[in-house]
């Protein structure tokens, strides 16, 4: 073909790309919005990811989440003359920090360094009263920063290494001084063992920041404790700031000090993405002692050992944030299909408008593959100003996920390259009128074999699917399941359409209505297939059953969690139970069984010379059984537990691991373990056994005390009455545990508050999906439904009734549709919700069985057809825009594509 017979077709091509300019403004704004969500939802998923990891660490208290690292001894100072005594122990941790790898030293902050001296009974040298006290003494280079003085003013280094009794100036906060009974300018001593010390009060402070983090390592420093013995008075606990200079006069107290070194955990530095990586990097810091030179009197200098909590937490919050994101993942794959399939239906859509421009341009020689070109070079350029003005709006709003965000921008750019060309090419060299049913041997020959391909491939996925790990996240296999299921289901809903029209048109055949005539006849022929609608009706109707069940077997995993953390429907605790207020609870109303834990305490254990502190706790076994009815990962119970001629116990699976030969020794007798449990609800401690009561009298004596009652209830739902009764009994310090409680707090959590948005979003956005198919599938056949009810209107059928034909051209399908989605919707919770760790998720173990509600298929179903009807009208009165006059004058000039 020359370049003279090509030029004219492919000027034409051009000249139609400037034509249409409501379908392709129609093309840019369906492929910006999509683009933008889909650009969104990574982000959103990274952002409810970081929330939970920060939240999971934000619940522990600030002390224990913050790498802290105690030694005994005093930090040996800088030996320079005249140096800051201090810079030789924090350049050391300055050093530990920089060697710290990435992203873990960006998330912590710069080391500190205190030491502090072993609390000692202050007594007034006066001899004026005091209450019970232990006073410490610390050394804190950043004190001084920290505190506003109210009285006096800060301590001073005093020489004390030649003074035969040593004064030490020292400074209390308000509240310790007012509790200790120090006021300003006295003396005490405190009782070091070899050399005693004097202290003198001479400054009182308050925090210029309460909140600062540094008070969460010397919390005395700022609010004296109070340890209560038994009757005896409340021995209070403080902290005494000296000058920090005297690290360099500690000699004579160097092994009754300690030194402590900490470095801040910046929770707003973590995000979910690192949560993993570095609570990872974490475990390998604490595992691997520092070098760090400290006075001791023994030559011994142990390593400086970092712990923290918060490896655990993270690598939990990072496991939550991951079945968050798989579980929104799996409910956008049906949206996301239905969304490309709407931008292909408008590229299809502006096709319909350039083929009578690619039929001129052939036979004027235009070149096929130019046309071809220059046609997907349109729809790229389209979908791609579309993508780039979507996804640089959501990156604007809520940010960027690197290339997770840029897959739907991608494929939403490259739907109308490929839909625009192919469409506007099969329709131009289409050359019979294919509205009025013509469908040749080979063309059906061809469309079972494609449908037949489909659902091989789809039912492979499947297959394969199946095979995978519990708990593997959302792999590329898993994602494609929602994939085949609605691949599958289409294939059935249009196989099932035209034998059903043709029944209908049977049945309808003697009606005297015209339009019960003409309706099934013209969908039954009808050449286009209403894909569109019927993956949309399929996603529509999947999605709120696949919704409802994962949202159902999440709130029951949560409750069931919060049950077994519980041990039964509502546990008691108190410093201790006497027999009659145990009786008490028994009687109360609503209260059907009750199981004390008659001891709870902490005992050294031998097992096979290997020492071990064990919390020994002991119940009655039948009585346990009684309250666990129904409680998850129950406390297992077995038969030797109350064997009296041999001890035997359940252990923590921790401890049973450490143990040799499964055997521990307390008190000279030997406990077996007969049972394991990764928790217990009543078990504060990791190490630890449970006994039956008659044996635990052997191991404790014969009064241990009961400090917990589980009891079961004849109504879960009145465990807040009950609790309020119990408490009343159970008396000072008693704490009502309540499964409801645990299971708010639960379901608060980021990522459970992000999967049930996620939920909810898919399925309206899948509604409006559904509505916008219906309403393109409808224009699509404009053209035909014009010339129809043209020649209807000439023959004396009213205008202004599109209703009724276009009912009849989408209601099969899109009731067809119903029953073959509510399928679909069973089948995906089974075949997906496994791939996703929901029982960390839900806050425990074991993965919660699937729970589908007895409501659900019904109310789908009723709103489903609410749905349908809505966007039934809503289609109908966008069709009507094509006119039966309009259609007769373009009878000529156009056909169906």
């Amino acid at each position: 073909m020359s370049r003279r017979r090509a030029a004219p077709g492919i000027r034409l091509a051009l000249r139609a790309a400037a034509t249409s300019p409501v379908v392709s403004l129609i093309v840019v704004v369906l492929a910006a919005v999509i683009a933008g969500a889909g650009s969104a939802v990574p982000a959103l998923l990274d952002d409810a990811r970081t929330a939970t990891v920060r939240a999971a660490l934000g619940a522990l208290p600030r002390a224990s989440f913050d790498l802290v690292a105690t030694l005994q001894g005093a930090a040996s100072p800088d030996s320079s003359s005249g140096a800051d005594p201090w810079a030789l122990p924090h350049d050391t941790v300055a050093a530990i920090h920089r060697d710290l790898p990435e992203p873990l030293r960006s998330a912590v902050g710069d080391p500190e360094v205190f030491v502090v001296l072993d609390g000692q009974t202050s007594t007034p040298l006066d001899e004026s009263p005091a209450p019970s006290n232990r006073v410490e003494v610390a050394l804190d280079p950043g004190f001084a920063d920290r505190v506003r003085i109210v009285q006096g003013r800060l301590p001073a280094a005093t020489s004390i290494e030649t003074a035969a009794d040593p004064v030490v100036e020292v400074a209390l906060s308000e509240e310790a001084s007012a509790v200790l009974a120090w006021p300003l300018g006295q003396r005490r001593s405190l009782g070091f063992a070899d050399v005693g010390m004097t202290a003198e009060l001479v400054g009182v402070y308050d925090a210029v920041d309460p909140d600062d983090e540094a008070w969460a390592q010397r919390p005395t420093g700022l609010h004296p404790s109070a340890d209560q013995l038994g009757a005896a008075d409340p021995v209070h606990l403080a902290t005494a700031y000296a000058d920090p200079a005297m690290l360099t006069q500690l000699g004579v107290w160097v092994d009754q000090s300690s030194t402590t070194v900490w470095m801040p955990l910046r929770i707003g530095r973590i995000t979910g993405a690192q949560a993993t990586e570095i609570g990872t990097q974490l475990r390998g810091f604490a595992a691997r002692p520092q070098q760090f030179s400290v006075r001791l009197g023994s030559v011994y200098e142990p390593g400086l050992t970092f712990r923290s909590s918060a490896p655990e937490v993270l690598v939990e919050g990072a496991a939550r944030g991951d079945a968050m994101a798989a579980v929104a993942t799996l409910a956008a794959v049906g949206p996301l299909a239905v969304a490309v399939v709407a931008v292909a239906m408008a590229g299809r859509m502006l096709a319909s408008r350039r083929v009578g421009s690619v039929r001129l341009a052939r036979s004027r020689g235009g070149s096929v593959r130019l046309l071809a070109g220059l046609l997907a070079v349109e729809g790229l350029v389209l979908g791609g100003l579309g993508a780039l003005v979507g996804a640089a709006v959501a990156g604007a709003v809520v940010g960027w996920a690197g290339a997770a965000s840029t897959l739907v921008p991608v494929l939403v750019t490259l739907t109308p390259a490929v839909a625009v060309p192919v469409a506007a090419l099969h329709a131009a060299a289409r050359t019979a009128r294919t509205d009025l049913g013509v469908a040749d041997r080979p063309t059906r020959r061809r469309r079972l074999l494609v449908e037949a391909a489909v659902v091989a491939i789809a039912a492979a996925v499947i297959v394969l699917a199946l095979v995978r790990a519990p708990g593997a996240g959302p792999t590329p296999m898993a994602v494609a399941v929602p994939l085949a299921v609605f691949a599958i289901g289409c294939v059935v809903v249009l196989r099932v359409i035209l034998p059903v029209l043709t029944g209908v048109e049977a049945l309808t055949a003697r009606g005297r209505g015209v339009m019960a005539l003409v309706g099934p006849a013209r969908a039954r022929r009808g050449r286009t297939l209403p894909l569109a609608a019927v993956l949309a009706s399929l996603v529509c109707v999947a999605t709120a059953v696949f919704s409802g069940v994962a949202t159902a077997t999440i709130t029951a995993g949560i409750d069931a969690s919060a049950r077994a953390r519980t041990g039964a429907d509502l546990r008691i605790t108190a410093p201790a139970f006497d027999e009659a207020q145990i009786a008490a609870l028994r009687a109360l109303n609503g209260v059907d069984a009750a199981a004390p834990v008659y001891a709870d305490a902490q005992l050294p254990a031998d097992s096979k010379g290997k020492w071990l502190t064990v919390t020994v706790l002991a119940v009655d076994p039948v009585e346990l059984a009684a309250v666990q009815r129904g409680v998850t990962d129950a406390l297992p119970l077995p038969e030797a537990l109350s064997d009296t001629d041999e001890v035997f116990a359940v252990a923590a699976t921790g401890l049973a691991d450490d143990l040799r030969d499964g055997t521990l020794t307390i008190h000279g007798i030997d406990v077996h373990v007969a049972a394991t449990a990764e928790t217990a609800a009543f078990a504060p401690a990791a190490r630890w056994i449970v006994v039956s009561r008659e044996n635990a009298q052997r191991l404790l004596g014969p009064q241990p005390t009961t400090s917990a009652v589980l009891l079961d209830l004849a109504d879960p739902a009145a465990a807040h009455r009950v609790a309020a009764s119990a408490l009343d009994i159970a008396g000072t310090g008693a704490r009502a545990v309540i499964p409801a409680q645990l299971s708010a707090g639960i379901a608060a959590d980021p990522s459970v508050r992000a999967v049930r948005v996620s939920l909810v979003v898919a399925l309206i956005v899948v509604t409006l999906l559904l509505v916008l198919a219906t309403a393109m599938t409808l224009l699509r056949g404009a053209p035909a439904r014009g010339r129809m009810l043209g020649l209807m209107a000439a023959m004396g059928y009213p205008r202004g009734r599109e209703l009724p034909l276009v009912a009849w051209e989408v209601a099969p399908p899109l009731l067809l549709a119903l029953p073959v989605g509510i399928a679909a919707g069973c089948a995906l919770p089974p075949l997906l919700l496994p791939a996703v760790d929901l029982g960390r998720f839900v806050g425990g173990g074991a993965a919660p069985p699937l729970t589908v509600p007895a409501w659900l298929l019904w109310a789908t179903a009723g709103a489903y057809l609410l749905i349908a009807a809505l966007a039934v009208a809503v289609a109908a009165a966008v069709a009507a825009r094509m006119t039966g006059i309009i259609a007769l004058r373009r009878i000529d000039e156009e056909i169906e594509t």
